[in-house]
């Protein structure tokens, strides 16, 4: 028969920072490479000068000396020479000096011709083109790139060691999107289909766009199947909020899509420029934050998918099951019994592999209709199975947060009196697989150092548990993401800028 011990109460064993501390450590290398490369950048524009050519038709089939151009102030601009093209027109080629404003007159004996000439650190010359850009695309390319493969690598060290959770999910969505970033960057500068740094910045402004229209059908397609699993869900479950999250974030998704479609439509059919302007860069943002969006979806639906499939190394000390809910009789809902069966399997694995077989915890309150706790309805489905294991009863919680945060106490304490500290103990926990990531979001801020073992269930629980994960990434990491979100939403507005001014401010 199980062996059953009541809860004691003690301290919360020490959680695990290593890999926290690794991964931050980490994030840290993007933020040094792209202040490194903002100042390299400006330095490079700042000393490249530039030799430009601008064309003067106002006085057809005359050539021009270097003397009938002046330059005020004279620092500004060098005149180099001035040539005649075979259809009449003359060229006049500057080099750019200083800082600073001016303007060029070109005459002749019968009147001249004022042009402003404008040198910003060698950025913008007298025929309103830029120099120095391709180093501002290298950095581009060099920044996001880092900062996408940094996040990977985060992401593998925190898979390597089963690390699973909020920090694991949100490197996964943060290495997507500027992996993408650096895609369209380094495309651009490989096939030379930027010429110009307008062609450069218009790139910029189109980069969501093309995310988002890329995955539009496999995101309709994934709507769809939220929508159906939804159904089913209810069908089974209630319908309750909770239930029809599905539901709302798929008609949330078609209201944004059709927004930002909208968005573009109209500032296209727009003849005023100030309106056109705010509809266009209106649009351009939506699109970021919806390509954004998207990438931490992707990013914590492939975590909890992985979290579900990963097993636990052996041995294990601990095995915490995760209650949730019981029968009008008191028995275990088919959903606690898998949870069991997965905790007693994988008791068995380790048995069979000639280790010592774990210390079960039940975990689980009594509800208000309920005719005992859930740890002593699993302990007395454990008995009736016909197993001889250590038991544990933890009969407070009532959710999932409080699951872990109490079984962390009476593993603390248990491991104590066997003469062990807590941080030693090697523990696992049982749930459902689309619980799984949540599971380990709690132990780890319960301070286990624990991982997940998997029950099989519906396959329509599924979408609904990658929303509500993405959810809780959001509400956990709202600092970070927002932080990320502005910092990219600040390079699209310092692009439509840039385009719709034609000159680079701060320099």
């Amino acid at each position: 028969m199980a062996k059953h011990l009541q809860e004691p109460t003690d301290a919360t064993p020490r959680p695990a920072s290593r890999r926290r501390t690794i991964a931050r450590v980490l994030t840290v290398i993007p933020v040094l490479v792209a202040i490194a490369c903002a100042i390299l950048s400006h330095s490079h524009v700042k000393s490249v000068g530039g030799t430009y050519d601008y064309l003067v038709s106002d006085f057809p089939g005359e050539q021009f000396a270097v003397e009938n151009v002046t330059v005020t102030p004279p620092e500004i601009a060098t005149v180099q020479s001035v040539t005649m093209r075979d259809d009449g027109s003359s060229v006049i080629t500057f080099t750019v000096g200083e800082d600073g404003r001016g303007a060029v007159m070109v005459g002749n004996e019968n009147g001249g011709m004022m042009v402003e000439a404008l040198s910003r650190g060698g950025i913008l010359a007298v025929d309103g083109s830029f120099t120095g850009w391709e180093t501002v695309l290298t950095s581009l390319v060099i920044v996001s790139a880092v900062s996408g493969i940094i996040c990977v690598i985060a992401f593998l060290l925190l898979m390597r060691d089963a690390w699973y959770g909020y920090e694991m999910a949100g490197y996964a969505g943060f290495g997507l999107f500027f992996l993408t970033q650096a895609t369209w960057f380094s495309t651009i500068a490989l096939t030379g289909s930027a010429t110009t740094f307008s062609d450069l910045m218009s790139g910029i402004i189109t980069i969501a766009d093309h995310f988002v229209e890329l995955l539009m059908v496999p995101t309709a397609i994934a709507a769809a199947f939220v929508i159906v699993s939804n159904i089913a869900l209810t069908r089974h479950e209630g319908r309750g909020l909770t239930n029809l999250l599905g539901v709302l974030a798929s008609i949330a998704w078609i209201i944004a899509v059709v927004a930002w479609r909208w968005l573009d439509k109209v500032a296209a059919d727009q003849m005023e420029m100030t309106t056109f302007l705010l509809l266009w860069s209106c649009g351009s943002l939506m699109a970021v934050i919806i390509a954004y969006g998207l990438s931490l979806l992707i990013g914590v639906s492939a975590t909890a998918w992985l979290a579900a499939r990963h097993r636990p190394s052996m041995p294990r000390d601990y095995l915490v099951v995760l209650g949730c809910g019981l029968r009008d009789d008191g028995s275990p809902t088919p959903l606690l019994a898998g949870r069991v069966d997965a905790a007693r399997s994988f008791m068995a694995e380790q048995v069979a592999a000639g280790l010592p077989a774990p210390t079960i915890v039940a975990s689980g309150g009594k509800g208000a209709d309920e005719r005992w706790s859930e740890a002593e309805a699993m302990t007395r489905y454990l008995e009736a199975q016909g197993e001889s294991c250590r038991v544990l009863m933890e009969k407070s919680s009532t959710n999932t947060r409080e699951n872990l945060a109490f079984s962390a106490k009476v593993i603390a304490r248990d491991a104590l009196h066997k003469g062990h500290l807590a941080n030693e103990m090697r523990v696992a926990f049982a749930t459902t697989n689309y619980h799984v990531l949540r599971g380990y979001v709690y132990a780890h801020a319960a301070g286990l150092d624990a991982e997940g073992i998997a029950s099989p269930t519906k396959l329509y629980f599924w979408p609904n548990a990658f929303l509500r994960e993405f959810v809780g990434l959001i509400a956990a990491r709202a600092v970070p993401i927002l932080v990320s979100l502005v910092c990219v939403m600040l390079l699209y507005l310092l692009a439509l800028y840039v385009t719709i001014s034609g000159s680079i401010p701060f320099l």
